[in-house]
């Protein structure tokens, strides 16, 4: 576990590499009233969805063979459902739905991969 402290209210970048499996972030102020953000994400065969929260748009890079995506809504139906190609990059629009949790899955070559994001 690697922990980053800043002292200022400016903008911050981490960037993080190497991550491999199931990866744990959390984002938290000094004090709880300030909020908390944590989620987990698993990347595998270079496969990386953000942001994790998001507006409108949710970006799926790393696509290296036919893909299959489905995004669901909280009571489990299938709201958005596409196939990309192999090599490519991908956009969701999420602009249209409420706001709320959406899990995204993605099929490649048979292993199917869970991205929960949080639509503001």
């Amino acid at each position: 576990m690697e922990l980053f402290k800043f002292d200022s209210t400016g903008p911050h970048e981490i960037q993080v590499t190497g991550l491999h499996d199931y990866n744990s972030v959390s984002i938290s102020g000094i004090t709880d009233c300030q909020g908390k953000v944590e989620d987990v994400f698993n990347l595998s065969e270079s496969v990386y969805v953000y942001p994790i929260i998001t507006k409108d748009k949710v970006f799926i890079h790393g696509i290296r063979s036919k893909t299959h995506v489905k995004v669901y809504d909280m009571a489990g139906r299938i709201i958005m459902e596409k196939d990309i190609g192999s090599d490519t990059n991908e956009i969701l629009n999420l602009a249209a739905y409420g706001t709320g949790m959406y899990p995204i899955k993605i099929t490649t070559r048979g292993n199917t991969e869970t991205f929960k994001i949080i639509k503001q």
